[in-house]
């Protein structure tokens, strides 16, 4: 949404479309706290997104609000945690990794989703062992030409695309929407399918 959870309401029924064997994931940005309808009381603000996160359960999700999961197969496990939007400031800081790590046994790969890239190198990489994060937020500006989108005077060099810092992992995603315009150039809407292989060690 970019406004109010009014906007997903047509698309509640397309949302349980889709399908995984282990369950659909996801969590919360900037634009779901209806932060940005000024005229909105906090007990508005606060009842729209009880309503956002009541479609996204009726579509058959799972909201990680800070909060974790495992997919399991046989003796192994991989953690799927998710945390409320974690941004820099102007954007809402609502993210409790410690919370969210809590109870996790050392050792076991993580997958963290944030929605907002900078989280990664401000808390996630300086406070926790988490192998790859999963971000979006930045739609690139809607705008990329080759390797050059305006999102890099803003996120640096963590805008688009797979970053690696040793063996872990930061992966922006473009996005499939667009904010204020309806526009978009070189900056192609997608959806990434990203394939974990167990390590040759």
């Amino acid at each position: 949404v970019s406004m109010t959870a009014d906007e997903a309401k047509p698309f509640v029924g397309l949302m349980s479309r889709i399908k995984a064997r282990d369950g659909v994931y996801s969590i919360l940005g900037n634009h779901d706290y209806a932060e940005y309808m000024r005229m909105l009381t906090d007990e508005e603000k606060e009842a729209d997104v009880k309503e956002l996160c009541a479609m996204q359960n009726r579509a058959g999700w799972t909201l990680l609000d800070n909060t974790s999961t495992l997919v399991k197969r046989g003796n192994d496990s991989i953690a799927i945690l998710g945390v409320e939007n974690d941004g820099n400031p102007p954007f809402p800081q609502y993210g409790d990794l410690p919370k969210t790590l809590k109870g996790l046994k050392e050792g076991i790969f993580k997958v963290l989703l944030s929605h907002d890239p900078t989280h990664w190198r401000r808390a996630v990489l300086p406070e926790t062992d988490i192998q790859l994060m999963l971000s979006g937020h930045t739609h690139a500006t809607q705008f990329k030409l080759g390797s050059f989108s305006p999102s890099r005077f803003v996120y640096s060099d963590c805008w688009d695309g797979l970053f690696t810092e040793g063996a872990r992992h930061l992966f922006v995603s473009s996005g499939m929407g667009a904010v204020m315009f309806p526009f978009r150039f070189g900056a192609w809407p997608e959806v990434a399918v990203i394939t974990l292989k167990k390590s040759a060690k």
